[in-house]
């Protein structure tokens, strides 16, 4: 449906002719481009300066690592944790770019409309291994923002990061919000809303998904590694965290970084105690009941919310224009200078820039 938001409607019309972030297409498009959530390697905050210009010459994407493919696969429940708590619904959108230049581009986790019939666009980031407490004082993170909100031309940006741990059926009642991915050690819940009033009365517990498996994936590879039309009508974390005996080849990295998974948000919940374990056996029916329906279904987990961080950033138009605009322009001069084969300044543009205004508040 239509609104009377004429910037929101375009995004909308929009989106629908954009690539899907992750496909090939996707990819394609953002080559020898300025992408928004870049700017920590170009400005060499992250990993080796050199390596990155280099790679983006060669129009080459970043190898996946395993923070990479956890951020890739929870990214929805991320999602789903941001609208159970402020209310606020989005859409999807690929790579877009800004009016100035088609090369500088940003790829939104999502746009909405607020109560107010304002426009935000919407930053996802889901941790694997840090609580993301105070991760929007990461600079790249502010900058990735304060570009997506001038490509789309919104009021505001909204920052959503969480930290989303896999639970055993035991630990599903408890007070703890998880354990660590690569220890047993438990962790203690945070959550940070900046002023941002929450839609529920308790902050959530616990995240229900459905796993299913990738239609994009032959059935030769899936039979070669998880055994061909396995089922798991249960908790399929327990296997991980406790002992399960279908499980016994499975760890989670592995489970982490392989194609054939797709996690799906199905219900949060405040509950802790007895309740939440009554909650969770709901659950695992509705899972079986949906598997009967979907042939790519094959059981639900648990995920429990350790941290969960939602910061509001100012729309910086100035900011942009003064310090991030003349560093983009650089930066696809630097691209070209290395496909060229000619040596990109060692010296970056520009390099005691302030951070951008409001993203580093106080609590």
């Amino acid at each position: 449906m239509a609104d009377n938001n004429p910037r929101y409607n375009f995004l909308r019309q929009l989106s629908g002719t954009l690539p899907v972030q992750g496909s090939q297409e996707w990819l394609d498009v953002r080559k020898w481009c300025v992408n928004s959530s870049e700017y920590d390697r170009y400005e060499g905050r992250y990993g080796d300066r050199s390596s990155f210009l280099s790679r983006s010459a060669k129009g080459e994407p970043e190898q996946q690592n395993i923070a990479m493919s956890w951020g890739n696969l929870a990214e929805d429940a991320s999602g789903y944790c941001f609208t159970a708590t402020t209310g606020l619904r989005y859409e999807l959108i690929g790579s877009h770019y800004h009016k100035s230049n088609p090369k500088i581009r940003g790829s939104l986790d999502g746009f909405g409309l607020d109560k107010d019939k304002k426009l935000f666009v919407l930053e996802t980031k889901s941790h694997y291994s840090k609580e993301p407490t105070s991760c929007i004082g990461n600079v790249g993170y502010g900058k990735q923002v304060v570009q997506n909100i001038e490509i789309a031309d919104a009021d505001y940006g909204l920052f959503n990061a969480t930290r989303l741990l896999p639970a055993a059926t035991k630990d599903i009642g408890d007070r703890v919000s998880g354990r660590t991915l690569e220890s047993s050690s438990p962790i203690a819940c945070e959550f940070h809303r900046f002023n941002l009033a929450a839609a529920l009365p308790k902050p959530i517990h616990l995240v229900a998904i459905s796993v299913h498996r990738s239609p994009r994936v032959d059935s030769t590879s899936w039979e070669e590694r998880f055994g061909a039309g396995q089922v798991w009508l249960g908790n399929i974390f327990d296997g991980i965290v406790g002992t399960h005996p279908v499980l016994k080849l499975l760890d989670l990295r592995n489970m982490i970084t392989a194609r054939e998974f797709i996690w799906k948000p199905m219900e949060v919940t405040n509950l802790i105690g007895p309740d939440a374990n009554v909650w969770a056996e709901k659950m695992v029916m509705d899972g079986k009941k949906l598997w009967s329906e979907d042939s790519s279904c094959i059981g639900v987990g648990f995920l429990k919310l350790s941290s969960h961080n939602i910061q509001s950033v100012p729309r910086q138009t100035e900011y942009w224009e003064t310090y991030m605009h003349p560093v983009a322009e650089q930066w696809l001069a630097d691209i070209e200078l290395a496909r060229r084969g000619e040596i990109v300044p060692a010296r970056l543009p520009m390099t005691n820039i302030p951070p951008p205004i409001g993203v580093f508040p106080s609590e």
